[in-house]
């Protein structure tokens, strides 16, 4: 019941972004390849994938799978700070991937491998300039 609950309010938030944000423009460059050749994800999953990659490689380059409100609310202490970990995340396993084209949303849920413990996370995406980007993530029971 609590799981069913929680997919209703992720539904209803995700919905309410959605609507909220197809009206917002952004700069496209930001969504342009990097610059050494790799190119933008294309699905919800392999942007949660580029997201947890870069934090382990070049931490500033999570920011690139934000979405504008993710980043206007970004803490001082970056895209990291968002995943509302104190350990360094060493491992991740997508446990289910929901897509909904109309409205554009996704919800990707991720079990995070840190030293300490396992953690569960629901990264909520949207559409933006054509690309998936990360609006928000929620930490799951």
């Amino acid at each position: 019941m609590k799981r069913i609950f929680l997919w209703l309010i992720l539904w209803v938030s995700l919905v309410g972004l959605a609507c909220s944000a197809s009206g917002a423009g952004t700069d496209n460059a930001r969504y342009a390849p990097a610059g050494d050749g790799t190119e933008y994800p294309q699905e919800p999953e392999e942007v949660v994938s580029a997201f947890l990659a870069a934090q382990q490689e070049d931490p500033k380059q999570m920011e690139r799978y934000l979405s504008t409100t993710a980043l206007a609310q970004l803490p001082p202490e970056g895209a990291v700070e968002m995943l509302h970990c104190q350990d360094v995340v060493m491992g991740y396993l997508i446990s289910s991937a929901s897509v909904s084209q109309n409205p554009p949303g996704a919800i990707v849920e991720v079990n995070l491998t840190t030293g300490q413990a396992e953690l569960g996370r629901a990264f909520v995406l949207l559409r933006q300039n054509g690309v998936w980007v990360i609006d928000e993530i929620l930490a799951l029971p």
